[in-house]
């Protein structure tokens, strides 16, 4: 009977454990957006060959302004993209190219 309440002592301190690092990761963890300062394209796949070409599929537009979250960042040949999910819930890739696109954190105002 002792070994029980022992083992159910330690299961539960092992589970609070996880639940507090788990929480606690949750809150480190930082989100980001990218915001179009110019309209930019939305590609199906990321080109890891280099910059997009003909084959790659457009899959929407972001206007001047709009902001997406960014879900990881891709690295491609010679460029990077970044993997967004859209306002209207479309994932795609945004290539990142200096003065187009701006990334910042989620809660900054």
């Amino acid at each position: 009977m002792g070994k029980i309440i022992l083992y159910v002592i330690l299961a539960g301190l092992a589970a609070f454990a996880a639940l507090y690092a788990l929480n606690f990761f949750m809150k480190s963890k930082s989100e980001f957006i990218l915001i179009a300062e110019v309209p930019i394209e939305v590609y199906e796949d990321f080109p890891a060959s280099g910059p997009p070409s003909e084959q790659v599929q457009v899959i929407g537009m972001m206007s001047k302004g709009e902001a997406a979250q960014i879900l990881y960042p891709e690295y491609a040949k010679d460029s990077m993209y970044y993997k967004v999910q859209l306002h209207n819930g479309v994932k795609g890739y945004v290539r990142w190219t200096s003065g187009d696109v701006t990334v910042q954190p989620a809660n900054k105002t």
